[in-house]
């Protein structure tokens, strides 16, 4: 059975179960703070616990915000949020059964349990647009790394400050930014050969430039839609 604390301005999930000491983690995908305890705890002690551990709490939030590049993007209700390719209203449902995101009607729906904090709910709706990006990655690169002969390793998806993506030559891993969530399938396809290419010539010459246009014809194009940014494709 799970109950609720508070401290601060953190509402935390509180479980018992059979265990030997207290645990508290704080859960990257969702923001949510958890803590386990075991059987017999008492309410006096788990309070205790938790106002004691605050400093802790508070900091390692911020980190989390910090490595998402998230510290100016908490979500408000109007909000224009871009999706790819598309742009949508953001509305807030608070108080919620459970933390969760719909879209229905050029709308996406941020529904947040009642005492999520809006640092919670920013990490929610980052996590989701990750999520989202990743399954449209994987399936790009599942029909190029076959039409190319390639072989990438690992997706990640990373907030990168001056790339759209990168490729390790050594162990083929593919690492896409996470702003691209907000780009249609086209741009996305455009950086997805683009950095499957490398697999084929590392360096930025004539040779990587001949696969491009060999695979992807329209690439000058594509990526002439990315420079010119979002809001000039309306």
């Amino acid at each position: 059975m799970v109950q609720y604390l508070q401290v601060g301005k953190y509402r935390i999930s509180c479980t018992l179960r059979r265990m030997k000491s207290i645990r508290l983690r704080i859960d990257r995908s969702s923001g949510e703070i958890k803590l386990s305890a075991p059987f017999g705890s008492s309410q006096a002690l788990l309070q205790q616990f938790l106002d004691s551990k605050l400093p802790w709490i508070e900091k390692n939030m911020l980190k989390l915000q910090s490595n998402l590049y998230l510290q100016d993007d908490i979500p408000r209700d109007g909000d224009c949020q871009w999706l790819e390719g598309k742009q949508y209203t953001l509305r807030l449902v608070p108080n919620s059964l459970l933390n969760r995101i719909s879209m229905e009607h050029g709308t996406i729906f941020l529904h947040c349990e009642s005492g999520c904090t809006p640092q919670q709910c920013q990490i929610l709706l980052h996590n989701w647009y990750r999520i989202r990006l990743e399954q449209r990655a994987l399936s790009l690169i599942g029909k190029w790394k076959r039409i190319m002969g390639v072989e990438p390793g690992k997706l990640s998806i990373k907030q990168m400050k001056s790339r759209w993506g990168s490729c390790n030559i050594r162990n083929h891993r593919i690492t896409l930014n996470q702003q691209l969530s907000k780009w249609g399938d086209d741009v996305l396809e455009y950086i997805v050969v683009h950095e499957l290419a490398h697999l084929l010539e590392a360096s930025h010459n004539e040779v990587f430039k001949q696969h491009l246009s060999h695979y992807l014809p329209d690439w000058k194009a594509r990526k002439a839609l990315l420079l010119q940014g979002l809001t000039a494709n309306i």
